[in-house]
């Protein structure tokens, strides 16, 4: 039933496998355009406060909602489906954090992801999109500070 998701979870296992035997420990010697300066600092405010919520949100939250073979919307919309989708949200912060950090605190906030999904799914039922996406903004703004 959960292809997909489960596709999308096994797609971002291989690309952080893949990058971690890319790049090397030392992410000094990787030589990126602009690393150095403003530049760099406004484009990854950019990405990380405007466009990966407005894409995670589409994603999670439109997206895969509508994945389900669920024909009708009380089904779509029902407690399982929407917490095996904030679930997988969960899931897909497990990797980065595993890798940065320690499985243990992988795990810890997949399980706060998977909450946080959940409350992100909630104000896109109840408030729209739009909500969401400002909601989401709100959170990697606190997480960023």
């Amino acid at each position: 039933v959960y292809k997909r998701q489960l596709i999308s979870c096994v797609t971002v296992l291989i690309f952080y496998d893949v990058t971690s035997q890319m790049w090397p420990e030392d992410y000094s010697s990787i030589n990126l355009p602009f690393r150095e300066g403003n530049l760099y600092l406004v484009a990854l405010g950019i990405d990380f406060l405007l466009i990966n919520p407005v894409l995670e949100e589409i994603y999670w939250n439109v997206f895969l909602i509508h994945l389900g073979k669920e024909s009708n919307k009380a089904q779509r919309h029902s407690l399982m489906h929407l917490f095996k989708v904030s679930f997988f949200f969960g899931l897909y912060h497990l990797f980065p954090i595993w890798y940065i950090f320690t499985f243990r605190a992988g795990v810890v906030v997949c399980f706060l992801m998977t909450l946080i999904g959940m409350f992100f799914l909630a104000i896109r039922l109840h408030f729209g999109l739009l909500a969401a996406i400002l909601t989401h903004i709100g959170g990697d703004l606190g997480v960023g500070l």
